[in-house]
């Protein structure tokens, strides 16, 4: 009896072990151009950045129109060969206090297995700041306007002796208001490329293939193949559907076909969460193709067999995409 309990748990291993596994492998990043929430009229093409550093600083007013972008517009440097102007002025940094607030506090240290204690010092203060965005049409009338504010805590290093602790503090603070300029440059592009712009992002994601046990694969894995070339060749043609569609096309018929196999059985060559799998790499060949409402019907059938992966993130991203996607074309439409 010993002996075949021992033999129904080897067999109980063998079919375990046979069971298919699905392998998740990067697919790189697929590229695609999120539009505008709003758009820009249709002879809009150039826009000119004048920075404005505090106190007229030439070289903080540089480096705010060097780091301001318009993505889908040409950045030009005549106003007169600007179609929109951009305006960025930042206000003065004022300082909460005009001195650091010297703090201490007691701390017990111990030496040469001698416990004594110390006092420690800290300087802290806090400064506000503000940078005011605005964008003019050629009539100088004004049709977008945000801004970069708030306070900043800085707090330095503690010492046994105040100079040092000081110093510590100045250093940190100097380091904070240098940043500035680049932190809230990329709060702005990143509010008024949302408005008007056209960036491009990366959806950083991965695709499934199927590890074969008893069963072959190689249609299923192959396709995995195509897919990833295929992202490739989209980056490199920005986006370019016409250049990938036709590689795209035939693996979406190898998805349907294994999903139409699908079998709720542990040993089936199919199983939902094979097919879970093959709906979600669907999903992804039909973002690359700009399909993106197919592509959330397909991530829709893959969640509700199994959660497989980045299921939440992309469906946040398809939901923005088809929505400014649906935008794109009324604006096409209109225009034309």
């Amino acid at each position: 009896m010993k002996n075949l309990s021992i033999l129904w748990m080897l067999l109980g291993v063998v079919t375990f072990a046979s069971a298919q596994k699905k392998d998740a492998q990067s697919l790189g990043g697929i590229q695609y151009t999120q539009y505008p929430e709003e758009f820009l009229p249709k002879d809009v093409k150039t826009y000119k950045v004048i920075g404005k550093g505090y106190y007229g600083d030439q070289y903080r007013s540089d480096e705010i129109t060097e780091k301001a972008v318009l993505y889908g517009y040409e950045k030009v440097h005549n106003t007169k060969e600007a179609d929109i102007r951009i305006e960025i002025e930042e206000y003065p940094v004022r300082d909460e206090h005009d001195y650091p607030e010297r703090k201490s506090q007691e701390k017990k240290v111990k030496k040469d297995g001698v416990e004594r204690s110390v006092t420690e010092y800290y300087y802290v203060n806090s400064y506000k700041y503000k940078y005011k965005y605005q964008m003019f049409n050629k009539n100088d009338e004004l049709i977008y306007e945000t801004a970069c504010e708030g306070v900043e805590k800085v707090s330095g290093g503690s010492s046994e002796s105040a100079s040092t602790a000081r110093k510590d503090f100045d250093d940190k603070l100097n380091k904070s208001k240098s940043e500035l300029i680049g932190a809230c440059m990329t709060t702005l592009n990143r509010n008024s490329n949302d408005k008007y712009g056209y960036p491009v992002f990366t959806l950083n994601v991965s695709a499934f293939t199927i590890k074969p046990k008893k069963f072959n694969y190689d249609e299923f894995n192959k396709a995995f193949d195509v897919l990833k070339a295929a992202v490739s060749k989209s980056n490199s043609t920005k986006q370019d559907v016409s250049q990938i569609e036709g590689d795209l096309t035939p693996i979406l018929a190898v998805y349907d076909k294994e999903i139409a196999t699908m079998q709720d059985d542990k040993k089936a060559r199919i199983t939902p969460k094979l097919a879970s799998c093959a709906y979600y790499n669907k999903a992804l060949a039909l973002i690359v193709m700009k399909k993106y409402k197919e592509a959330s019907e397909q991530l829709q059938k893959s969640k509700a067999i199994d959660k497989v992966g980045f299921t939440n993130y992309l469906e946040d991203v398809l939901s923005k995409m088809i929505k400014r996607n649906e935008g794109y074309l009324e604006y096409t439409a209109a225009a034309n």
